[in-house]
């Protein structure tokens, strides 16, 4: 019973409390109407509902949709409050105010009215900001945007699109599509016309971001129908076109560069090794050196690309020729030079007291290195295989010694031949290498002619000799030969350098003509250009251009062959 008493008694206490607490003391005039806020002060008003005076706390608040709020002021005539006096029963006159620039799209909040802590509260709904006004004085625009150079992803269109009113610094924006490509232009004011963007241009294939891109820019009840023909720049058209005439040159002269060096390492290769004997090793050693020569005379990149200019590396090529035939021709001497060896084994000493000048290659012949060069190999085997012979020059000396000496001692053929002998033995002892004795044919067989008389004929004739040192060139025809000569090179020498600027003006109006070409027929007369397509188009010209290139090969193989070796 105790509890039911208590429980009545509070029931009737908390009815009047619960009733005091839904009477608002405070209430906001037209609280169901919200408060419209554009830019100018709302009007707001309070109403006491109490017969005594009250402090109300004041707010306003708006939120956007990403939870962002707007700024907006509680102002009682000049001065920003956050609580008021009301007077008994009295009433009192508020301003919304918004604070910075209105948003870009409409948003709500409320305005809150707290007293006694029971709190009121007015909708407050914030317009968006007004567009400015941009009024284009055409419908539509068409404009090409091909530049010069590569340019960033912001892309500034060429020409202004006449307005009738554009206030700086508006702007508006509008997605344009070409294909399944989609970038965004941008119409910006500025000294009272539209200037165009072009931004987010995809870079993928096959366009490359290339095309003609459309769309509509919206201006109110104003609309502007945009056209952008996107090309790839001038570098690029021309790049790719210069990429294609290369790849021809490259890809005509590639075999016909080659062939140079594939025949002459066939012609090494083709070498016959001895079967055995000491040279068999020494050849395949040489025939692997000779091919790096070879190999090493070839240009390098970027080089390589162009033609092999014709006596360019004339001097090397005709060295490794000269070489292979020498190599080729050693190995064939096994026979000889096992030969010689044998008899530079059982007479080396006295060979090296006869030609005192050989004494060092015949002991470098002797005992040669495993691993020669083919012309150090082939020097090897000349030598080698020449012992024979100066064995046998020494007993026609040994002989030619002992008829002289048989001969009358008054006698002027055996005078001569005496001195000419004498000279023909210090010829020889001068001499370094064995093969180098063929320089001395003429004088070996003179002095054998002039022995062989004085056992077939005796005394020759007092004028003899005189007109034989009369046949002799002298020193002063010598002097003039070596001025003409050097005339001659002077000329030569201008010659040349003629050459050169001449064809390589003639390769540069070439290579002008074969671009301009291509860039004419592809770049020029195309609405947009910079798709895949139009990349492989440029190249296959380029492929294509070889006719116009002929000329260009032609003139770069002349500079080759017009420079000396090794400019």
């Amino acid at each position: 019973m105790r509890a039911l008493a208590v429980a009545a008694v509070l029931f009737l206490v908390g009815v009047p409390l619960a009733g005091a607490q839904t009477a608002a003391p405070v209430e906001v005039v037209d609280a169901g109407t919200p408060v419209v806020l554009s830019g100018e002060p709302e009007p707001v008003r309070l109403l006491n509902t109490t017969g005594r005076a009250l402090s109300v706390g004041v707010a306003a608040t708006a939120r956007s949709a990403d939870r962002s709020e707007v700024g907006i002021e509680v102002r009682q005539g000049d001065s920003v409050v956050s609580a008021v006096e009301v007077g008994p029963g009295g009433d009192v006159w508020l301003s919304l105010d918004l604070v910075g620039a209105a948003p870009t799209e409409a948003i709500s909040g409320y305005f809150v009215a707290t007293a006694d802590q029971v709190a009121v509260r007015r909708p407050i709904t914030v317009r968006a900001a007004e567009a400015a006004a941009i009024v284009p004085s055409v419908e539509s625009w068409e404009v090409d945007w091909a530049p010069l150079l590569p340019s960033s992803d912001a892309r500034p269109l060429p020409g202004r699109v006449p307005s009738t009113a554009c206030p700086d610094g508006a702007e508006r924006s509008a997605p344009v599509v070409s294909g399944h490509d989609t970038a965004t232009v941008t119409a910006r004011c500025a000294g009272g016309a539209l200037v165009l963007d072009l931004s987010g241009v995809p870079s993928g294939w096959p366009s490359l971001g290339t095309g003609e891109y459309a769309g509509t820019l919206e201006f109110g009840d104003k609309k502007l129908a945009v056209s952008v023909g996107v090309s790839s720049s001038v570098v690029a058209a021309l790049g790719w076109l210069l990429a294609g005439i290369v790849a021809a040159i490259a890809g005509t002269t590639y075999a016909a560069d080659r062939s140079p060096y594939n025949g002459r390492r066939n012609a090494i290769r083709a070498i016959q090794e001895p079967g055995d004997g000491p040279l068999r090793d020494r050849v395949s050693v040489a025939k692997r050196k000779l091919t790096d020569e070879l190999a090493d005379t070839r240009p390098k990149l970027p080089r390589r690309l162009l033609p092999w200019p014709e006596g360019r590396h004339a001097d090397r090529l005709t060295a490794v020729d000269t070489d292979t035939k020498r190599l080729r021709e050693a190995a064939a001497l096994t026979g000889p030079y096992e030969d010689g060896a044998r008899a530079l084994a059982a007479n080396g000493p006295a060979l090296a007291t006869r030609f005192p000048g050989m004494a060092e290659r015949f002991a470098a012949l002797l005992d040669p290195p495993p691993d020669l060069t083919a012309a150090a190999l082939a020097d090897l085997v000349a030598d080698t295989a020449a012992i024979p012979a100066l064995l046998a020059l020494v007993a026609d000396l040994e002989r030619m010694r002992g008829v002289v000496a048989e001969t009358a001692p008054r006698s002027r053929a055996r005078h001569e031949a005496r001195l000419r002998l004498n000279q023909l033995v210090a010829a020889l002892g001068r001499l370094e290498r064995p093969t180098e004795v063929a320089g001395l044919r003429a004088d070996v067989a003179e002095t054998t002619a002039l022995v062989d008389r004085l056992v077939e004929v005796g005394p020759l004739p007092r004028g003899e000799l005189g007109v034989r040192e009369m046949a002799l060139p002298g020193k002063a025809f010598d002097v003039v030969r070596a001025v003409f000569d050097g005339i001659g090179d002077i000329v030569a020498g201008t010659g040349k350098t003629a050459m050169v600027v001449r064809d390589a003006a003639a390769a540069v109006v070439a290579a002008v003509v074969a671009l301009w070409s291509g860039f004419a027929a592809l770049y020029v007369t195309a609405d947009t250009w910079g798709s895949l397509w139009d990349v492989l188009a440029a190249v296959t010209w380029g492929a294509a251009a070889t006719a116009v290139s002929g000329p260009l090969l032609t003139a770069i193989r002349r500079v080759g062959s017009s420079r000396q070796p090794g400019d």
